[in-house]
């Protein structure tokens, strides 16, 4: 079970959705590398999501806002992270 830290900081933000099919932006301005003993390691990305979708906003979110986050995650966890935003759009959309 992976451990996690406090929620991310979820701000508003005036930039517009890229993608409005799916009310959701992922992009990856940052990563690092983090080399481990005898090969090993890994890679944390930085995750930075603008969405308009009401699962990743609080109570003081305006329906119309589009709010702004930033997730780290390491390279296992990133097509789970993905999967996990396909899976909550498809709820949605039911």
């Amino acid at each position: 079970m992976e451990q996690r830290g406090p929620a991310p900081a979820v701000l508003v933000t005036t930039r517009q959705i890229q993608n409005t099919h799916t009310g959701l932006d992922l992009s990856v301005p940052q990563y690092q590398e983090i080399r481990g003993k005898m090969m090993s390691g890994h890679v944390e990305y930085h995750i930075v999501v603008v969405t308009r979708l009401a699962a990743f906003k609080s109570a003081k979110h305006k329906p119309e806002d589009v709010v702004q986050f930033m997730e780290v995650k390491v390279m296992m966890t990133v097509v789970a992270f993905k999967a996990f935003f396909i899976m909550d759009q498809q709820i949605e959309t039911n």
